[in-house]
């Protein structure tokens, strides 16, 4: 069966306190597997120059979607006391097959001012038969590599560039 695991998720730190008071993205979660048709992306921004307005989620430096600042957040609204209360939240669902055999998605939000501000990375991983594709691979330049020659070290660089 092909599945999606999200591998990691890697927020962009020093966004928060500059433009931004703070942020998170909850869903999707690092080790989360998704075995549906969609899967969803949703958080928090609380705009500290302007208010956020919306998330833009690109794939390959092209938006793929746009999930709008609109959900009230009373929690978040606890931690970051504004002047006024505004929607902080947002989430959309995003078809799997947009995904396109891709293994990241960026995530950055717009502001009011137009200040764009870096939230996050996703990574996923494509689940194939219960092994990640990077796993397959990892087995096929295994038995690659005990071929000798030229063609070893050659291997040996790319398994050292895609192990994390």
């Amino acid at each position: 069966m092909n599945n999606w695991a999200v591998s990691e998720v890697k927020f962009f730190r020093e966004s928060r306190g500059v433009v931004t008071h703070g942020f998170n993205v909850e869903r999707p979660k690092e080790g989360e597997e998704i075995s549906s048709d969609f899967f969803v992306v949703s958080g928090w921004i609380v705009g500290k120059t302007s208010q956020a307005v919306e998330v833009n989620v690109l794939l390959s430096d092209e938006v793929l979607a746009v999930a709008l600042i609109n959900i009230s957040r009373p929690d978040v609204e606890k931690f970051y006391p504004v002047d006024e209360t505004k929607p902080y939240g947002f989430k959309l669902e995003i078809p799997v097959v947009s995904l396109q055999g891709a293994s990241e998605l960026n995530l950055i939000a717009k502001l009011a001012d137009g200040t764009q501000v870096p939230l996050a990375n996703i990574c996923f991983d494509k689940q194939v038969e219960n092994r990640t594709e990077e796993e397959e691979g990892s087995k096929q330049v295994d038995s690659l590599s005990n071929q000798g020659g030229d063609y070893t070290s050659f291997i040996n660089r790319l398994k050292a560039k895609f192990s994390r």
